[in-house]
């Protein structure tokens, strides 16, 4: 992969003919050097004190209170035993491979032939950068949306250095990682760009990939997804047919062969799911998603079912956990 993306751009910079038509790639290097500065700030800012003897451990509780897990190498987990050749089942602990998606061990994959010994400093500088890609589609956005320079800059450094990014960047499970397919897909259909690319399937089909690459890094994607077609839906935004056929095309073929793994290798998959959703924690892997949730919603009343979502509201403002 690495070598055809240098081969296309070698290619197409042999075809240029005239500077002005690589102004685009002008205007992409700026978001490009932020992501790398960025890059270079939070893990200097992570390994100030040095080189820990666990990287997994120090990146969990650098920034972090202590009872954070292991989230932040799970898809390292499964990137070793990919490159190793043998998936066990469970993966870890009563973990299945197929239960967390699968993006961002595919993406350490990449550095494995040029790494050697122990991956985890490696691993750790990758994820970190992965995370800070969410600020380029972050920029993205607010470019579409015809912000100001001036503006443009200071929404990006109270994000850069907002306590809430450099603990997900460096404590880095795949939360960030999605947001910079889901700004793609905001930068294209909730700005007046819509209006220009409506009939286009070329993007139609980048909507479509950025919408599965957000789905494979991280399950709750789906309600960012979700927010952007009820957005469209009451703006009586309806693209195009071939459009949306697109979109669903590259979203299926890139979809899919995650949702076979599931299915097929490693089964069932939905252990996020049963826990989030169904208030199942244990793993149960015999129980039906849909059995589970139909029983326990079928036994709340209304009272109950409110009592939990208040309940569940309160908990993003509780700060007694971080001073315990």
């Amino acid at each position: 992969v690495l070598v055809s993306s240098c081969a296309v751009i070698v290619y197409a910079l042999m075809r240029v003919k005239d500077w002005v038509h690589l102004t685009p790639l002008r205007r992409m290097m700026l978001p490009l050097v932020l992501v790398a500065l960025a890059s270079v700030f939070i893990v200097s800012l992570g390994f100030i004190y040095g080189k820990p003897d666990s990287v997994q451990g120090y990146a969990a509780h650098r920034f972090a209170p202590f009872y954070l897990s292991i989230d932040n190498f799970l898809p390292k987990l499964l990137a070793d035993v990919v490159f190793s050749g043998h998936i066990p089942i469970p993966m870890a602990g009563d973990w299945l491979s197929s239960d967390r998606p699968p993006l961002q061990a595919g993406l350490a994959l990449w550095q494995y032939p040029w790494t050697r010994g122990n991956r985890d400093l490696p691993y750790q500088i990758l994820a970190t950068i992965l995370q800070l890609t969410c600020l380029a589609g972050l920029w993205a956005y607010l470019e579409a949306s015809r912000v100001s320079r001036k503006a443009i800059a200071l929404i990006l450094a109270g994000t850069l250095f907002s306590g809430f990014t450099i603990l997900n960047s460096f404590y880095s499970w795949p939360k960030l990682l999605p947001v910079t397919f889901l700004f793609i897909t905001a930068a294209y259909l909730l700005t007046d760009r819509y209006r220009f690319v409506r009939n286009d399937w070329r993007v139609g089909a980048l909507i479509g990939a950025a919408a599965a690459f957000a789905m494979l890094c991280h399950g709750g994607s789906a309600f960012g997804i979700i927010g952007v077609v009820l957005t469209l839906l009451l703006l009586r935004r309806v693209p195009s047919r071939q459009f949306l056929v697109a979109v669903g095309i590259a979203a299926i073929l890139l979809y899919l062969p995650w949702s076979l793994y599931q299915k097929y290798y490693d089964p069932p998959g939905d252990r996020l799911l049963k826990w989030h959703l169904g208030g199942m924690v244990a793993a149960h892997p015999e129980v039906r998603f849909r059995d589970l949730l139909i029983t326990n919603y079928s036994n709340l009343h209304l009272k109950g079912v409110l009592e939990y979502k208040i309940a569940n509201v309160a908990a993003l403002f509780d700060s007694s956990v971080f001073t315990q």
